[in-house]
């Protein structure tokens, strides 16, 4: 609230405070307003929703093997919708 007030009646002063260049409070400014739309999705989940929000976290290795494991199937889908469509369409578009 109180930066929407300085926005709003002091548009310049805010231009200062937020420049990385000028201000050692931007950085600051960036962090809490990131902070605040995060606890404000969470509050507007549990209220809408009854329940605690829950992030979901993954790790580097669990998505680099998601990935890995399912680049072959993926492929395969790909080539078979461009092998369809050359037929239907009589197109002639490479597959990978």
């Amino acid at each position: 609230m109180g930066y929407g007030m300085l926005v709003r009646y002091n548009a310049h002063k805010w231009e200062k405070f937020i420049d990385p260049k000028t201000s050692k409070e931007s950085t600051l400014i960036g962090m809490s307003l990131n902070a605040c739309v995060r606890d404000y999705i969470i509050l507007l989940h549990e209220k809408l929703f009854g329940s605690q929000y829950t992030e979901e976290k993954y790790d580097d290795f669990d998505v680099k093997k998601v990935i890995k494991d399912s680049t072959k199937d993926i492929m395969n889908n790909i080539t078979k919708e461009i092998a369809h469509e050359n037929i239907i369409f009589g197109t002639h578009y490479l597959l990978p």
